[in-house]
């Protein structure tokens, strides 16, 4: 399958899709945010840099700090079960 190319006419951005018609990128992206509105739960925390600097360069360490933080989660609630 060949990748969709994205072109720029102006200020618009749209996409040539399978059938070869334009394809509105602001629509694109309004399906693909309520999607993960409905599908996903962000999460966000602030560090402070000069206090936590261990914390901070463990987590540029793991290859994905979401699976990291999740598997860190799922072990306290089985510990505290």
């Amino acid at each position: 399958m060949a990748e969709k190319k994205e072109y720029k006419s102006g200020t618009k951005r749209y996409y040539i899709d399978k059938l070869g018609q334009k394809t509105n990128r602001k629509n694109k992206d309004k399906v693909n945010n309520e999607y993960k509105a409905r599908t996903y739960q962000r999460v966000t925390i602030i560090i402070r840099k000069n206090e936590e600097q261990d914390v901070i360069e463990k987590l540029e360490s793991v290859e994905s700090k979401t699976q990291y933080i999740i598997n860190l989660i799922r072990k306290d609630i089985e510990a505290s079960k």
